[in-house]
Order: structure tokens, then sequence, then C-alpha cells
């Protein structure tokens, strides 16, 4: 019965060497599937760095956008003013010269 033993006992071993070995080189490639995530983790985190650096501009530019569009339709107003003005003085100088040519009968 001891002799059944050993000879169990001879191919047990090898068997669990082997289930050893195997699950050392799973755990290495885990461990070096672990490490490729952290690169991969450390490259989206600056991937979304960048991201937030890029909304940050197109705020920015935005904001630009809406300073730019408020000046510009200041503008159109301030000479839409002054050319009204202008016209409306040039109209009323116009008249007075046609009353004045009609006064002396230059133009009927």
């Amino acid at each position: 019965m001891h002799l059944v033993q050993v000879e169990q006992l001879d191919k047990g071993i090898p068997a669990i060497l082997s289930i050893q070995s195997s699950q050392e080189k799973m755990l290495e490639k885990q461990d070096r599937m672990l490490e490729k995530q952290d690169v991969m983790i450390s490259k989206q985190d600056q991937m979304l760095e960048k991201q937030d650096q890029m909304l940050r501009k197109q705020d920015l530019m935005i904001d630009t956008q809406k300073l730019t569009n408020k000046e510009i339709q200041t503008l159109r107003y301030e000479l839409k003013t002054e050319m009204n003005e202008r016209f409306n003085k040039i109209e009323h100088e116009l008249q007075e010269v046609k009353n004045a040519l009609h006064k002396h009968g230059i133009m009927a």
C-alpha cells in the first residue's frame, strides 16, 4: 500500500508542479496586461486633458465671436443712425435750396 501511495505521489507531484508553473505564467501575463492597461489609462487621461483644453479654447472662441457680433451690430446701428441723420439734413438743405430757387422764379 505504501508503494502505491509513493507511485501516486510520484505521478501527482509533476502534475502539481505543472499546474504551479502554468499559474505563474498566467500571473505574469496578467501582470503584463495590467501594465498595458495602466499605459492605456494614462493615454486616455492625456486625451481627456487635451479634449478639455480644446473645449476651453472653443468656449473662448465662442465668447470672442459673440463679442465681435455685438460690436458689429453696434457699429451697424451707429452707421445707420449717422447716415439717416445726414440724409435728413441733406433733404432739408435740398428743400431749402428748392424753396429759394422757386422764390426767385428759377424753378417752377
